[in-house]
């Protein structure tokens, strides 16, 4: 998939966001990145929680927005109490801020979560096989 051929304004502001960064060996958990869970606050007050995901995992459903999505792409590398300020397709000035974020699971966290339900499910007198790793 091309991104600036389908989403030529999510694709700049992500190519002006790839301009700003720098490498760094670890990334701060205070810090947006894929797969983090942020609570911020529109402009016109709402406030919502949402996972970042690759386009592949997005479900609005289940409030995981696609970093290929204008809110995706201005969460990507903030921190709590940072804003970002953008003008969406009707020309509306849009600022969002982070009020928290919460590292994503790592895959240790993500077995340890998933060994917790098989030891309550096998308590239960349910079987349950987990993923071999």
């Amino acid at each position: 998939m091309v991104v600036e051929n389908t989403a030529p304004e999510v694709a700049g502001v992500l190519l002006n966001e790839m301009d700003r960064a720098r490498v760094v060996a670890i990334v701060a958990v205070t810090t947006v990145q894929m797969g983090s869970t942020v609570e911020f606050r529109t402009s016109s007050g709402q406030e919502r929680k949402v996972m970042l995901v690759y386009p592949g995992e997005a479900d609005i459903a289940q409030n995981k927005v696609s970093i290929l999505t204008p809110v995706g792409a201005a969460l990507i590398g903030l921190s709590a109490g940072q804003s970002f300020t953008w003008v969406d397709r009707e020309g509306h000035q849009k600022t969002l801020t982070v009020l928290s974020v919460k590292p994503p699971a790592t895959p240790c966290e993500d077995l340890h979560t998933a060994s917790l339900e098989a030891v309550r499910l096998r308590h239960r007198g349910c079987t349950i096989k987990l993923p071999s790793l």
